[in-house]
């Protein structure tokens, strides 16, 4: 039977064992640097590092996730959008918008989470992703969640999507929310879609 090293290859099976039981710093390099490696072999051992105590390998093993960018993060990464930490969500966002197309309709059911971080952080990934599949939906959010924040990513989004079908739409709750954010954030949608 080969061994761990003999299927991965003597970089990336190091990089594994470090990822998995090195001290904090070594984790972290680990994490990093299997990222680099852009070996899908390092999927799994990084799904699991998003779990780690330490946020900062959470952070690195979600930014090296959306390097690889292999479909089977997306789930992983779509729970991370709740992380308690800033860094791992905003990595979470990123890696999600990297891995593009297979994230979208996982992104789209994200939108109605009871979680507002998660809401805002699937807003902004659908935004860099760009498929105009998630107009409607980031029009729906933008219309009816209650958090400024989620509407002001949603807004951002269809800027970025710059599809125009959401202009009247924008145009529209350009004058009706009450959040001079989201109004600012809706504008600069409307600037996006019209160039």
């Amino acid at each position: 039977m080969p061994s761990f090293v003999d299927e991965m290859g003597d970089t990336t099976a190091d990089l594994v064992m470090d990822l998995k039981y090195g001290p904090s710093k070594i984790r972290l390099c680990a994490a990093r640097a299997l990222g680099e490696t852009g070996d899908q072999r390092a999927v799994g051992p990084l799904i699991d590092a998003l779990n780690d105590d330490d946020s900062a390998i959470r952070a690195a093993a979600a930014d090296a996730l959306g390097i690889i960018g292999d479909a089977n993060a997306v789930d992983p990464l779509i729970a991370a959008l709740k992380d308690l930490a800033w860094d791992v969500r905003v990595n979470a966002v990123r890696a999600l918008g990297e891995i593009g197309e297979p994230a979208v309709d996982p992104l789209i059911r994200t939108l109605k989470d009871e979680d507002c971080q998660g809401r805002g952080g699937a807003a902004r990934s659908l935004g860099e992703i760009g498929d105009p599949i998630a107009v409607d939906p980031l029009i729906d959010i933008l219309e009816a969640d209650h958090d400024r924040g989620v509407r002001v990513e949603a807004a951002m989004a269809l800027g970025k999507i710059g599809d125009p079908r959401a202009f009247d739409r924008l145009s529209y709750l350009a004058s009706k929310d009450g959040n001079e954010q989201v109004k600012a954030a809706v504008e600069l949608a409307l600037a996006g879609i019209r160039t």
